[in-house]
């Protein structure tokens, strides 16, 4: 199943964007680099599906594009949105809200209150903090940014070291961490729409468009995403 979504994904990124340079993350040795997709193992971290996630934020420091994106594996692009994605970014770093846990006052009932009320009193985070999706991400490739996907990646160690039970701190919580103090562009829910169920999602003049619940409007849909 995981090599049809992968196939799935790698095709629809050939189909839509102008010869992309794909990295793929894999931890069981599964899939071989050819053309444009380079195959990054981490074998040794198959047993820590945690810092499996935290490794997104160093990988994606290590590009020579314009533009860099994240997509998790479970999502495929199915619009010819690109240029509008790297001119409503610009220069920075582009993320949206997610569509469940919109802030952290949400996060901290959905998951281990004890832990994440911990997280947000030792970091400063209020309860009207946007918590951000961490399963797609776009970014100009400067050194701002750069830092700021280190930060990231950073902060995953000193977490980890630092809280002896981290299961509900995902990847996401630490990519919200850090943009709450930088320079950021929220993007409407069409850019990673992940559940008809909690965003809205129709058709319009045979154009599939969609948002987050809280977006004003609905846009053509760049990435469906499985979860």
């Amino acid at each position: 199943m995981l090599l049809v979504v992968l196939i799935n994904i790698i095709s629809s990124l050939n189909k839509y964007l102008n010869s992309p340079k794909i990295k793929v993350l894999d931890i069981g040795k599964k899939l071989i680099s050819k053309d444009n997709m380079e195959v990054i193992y981490i074998d040794e971290l198959i047993t820590d599906k945690k810092k499996f996630w935290q490794y997104k934020y160093q990988i994606t420091q290590n590009i020579d594009t314009e533009y860099g994106c994240y997509l998790d594996a479970d999502t495929v692009i199915c619009s010819d949105r690109i240029d509008d994605v790297c001119n409503k970014i610009g220069d920075g770093f582009g993320v949206i809200k997610h569509f469940h846990v919109q802030n952290f006052s949400r996060f901290k009932t959905v998951f281990n209150q004890k832990v994440a009320t911990k997280f947000c009193n030792d970091y400063g985070l209020n309860d009207d903090d946007v918590f951000f999706t961490g399963g797609v991400f776009f970014f100009k490739n400067n050194k701002e940014n750069i830092i700021t996907l280190n930060e990231i990646y950073e902060l995953h160690n000193i977490v980890f070291s630092s809280f002896e039970d981290s299961e509900c701190l995902y990847d996401e919580t630490f990519m919200s961490t850090i943009l709450k103090n930088k320079s950021h562009i929220n993007l409407n829910g069409s850019y990673n729409h992940c559940s008809a169920n909690y965003m809205p999602l129709k058709v319009e003049n045979g154009i599939l468009v969609g948002k987050n619940p809280f977006d004003e409007s609905y846009e053509q849909i760049f990435v469906l995403h499985g979860s």
